[in-house]
Order: C-alpha cells, then structure tokens, then sequence
C-alpha cells in the first residue's frame, strides 16, 4: 500500500486528493484499487502515515506503552451464530435475510451464552 497525491486543476484551481492505494497487476497492466480517501485528515497525520507506509516503523515511539483497560471476547458468539447456522436455524426462523432474523438469532445466542432469569 502507498498514499498517492491526485491532482487535478478545474477552472483555475487546483485541488488535491490523498488516496491510500494498493497496487497489483492484471496480466501485463498495473492497476491502482482506492482504500480509501485521507483527504480530510490533517497534513500532519498525512506525513505519519506517509511514514509509516514507506519505512514500517509504528507511528508511536518505542518508550511509548499502550494499557489495555477492557477486552471482550468475541470468538464465543461467532461459534454460536457458526453453529446455529450449520443446524439452519437461520433458515427455519426466516428463509430471506431480514432484520428481524438477524436480532432473533442475537437475542438466542445471548441466552446460549449467558443464561439466567429474565
């Protein structure tokens, strides 16, 4: 990945967009897929990124730590929603994907996962 400057002049002005872009090949011609746009941000931040793309370094210094305050798991609920898939109960409950499909399985791998009284 690279941060490409675009620009472009339009009736006497000229404008730049920053893209951060990934580059491969199609047969014998180079293409250029869009990531995203970081036009927005602030030019300091352009250039940290700039950097970090071209060198590898982390943006934030060595003697710098970072504190982890919470963590959630997130690997027992993908089973659950996995399993319910494989038994198909996604399809017994609605054949199209809807949204209430969707909050019906949440609301029954929430009590698959924490059980209790209401």
């Amino acid at each position: 990945m690279h941060v490409a400057e675009i620009q472009k002049a339009y009736k006497g002005k000229w404008y730049v967009t920053t893209l951060v872009r990934r580059t491969y090949r199609d047969g014998k011609h180079v293409r250029h897929e869009t990531i995203s746009n970081i036009s927005g941000l602030p030019q300091d931040l352009i250039q940290s990124i700039k950097v970090r793309f071209k060198t590898g370094l982390p943006l934030v210094g060595t003697d710098e730590q970072f504190i982890i305050e919470r963590s959630l798991p997130h690997g027992n609920v993908a089973v659950v929603l996995g399993t319910m898939k494989k038994l198909g109960l996604d399809k017994l409950l609605a054949h199209r994907p809807c949204r209430e499909r969707q909050l019906v399985l949440a609301m029954i791998a929430d009590r698959v996962l924490s059980p209790g009284s209401k």
